[in-house]
């Protein structure tokens, strides 16, 4: 009789962890479709940045090059000196610090 009972309670205990299991496993593929999505619009982005950003990085030192020009035309020499080093300064900084 006892054999009867534990049959029967382990084949609810089945069923149970078969319900559960295939719960976690719509609620694991849930998980990875939001993952796979967050990772392809990141994907979209980064290439997005990667083409804008040495667009604007070289818009950003030719208006730099053109206020040292122009303080050179109008002969102020410190300040064309000074945005002249402010350019090319980092520059040779991190290739010096990249040797290191």
């Amino acid at each position: 009789m006892q054999s009867v009972n534990s049959m029967a309670s382990t084949e609810t205990e089945t069923e149970g962890d078969n319900a559960n299991s295939g719960l976690l496993d719509k609620v694991r593929e849930s998980a990875l479709d939001s993952c796979n999505s967050i990772k392809s619009s990141l994907g979209i982005s980064r290439i997005i940045c990667s083409c804008i950003t040495p667009l604007i990085h070289s818009i950003d030192v030719g208006t730099d090059m053109n206020l040292a020009y122009r303080y050179y035309s109008d002969n102020e020499y410190l300040y064309s000196a000074l945005t002249a080093f402010f350019i090319v300064g980092p520059t040779i900084l991190l290739s010096l610090l990249q040797k290191m």
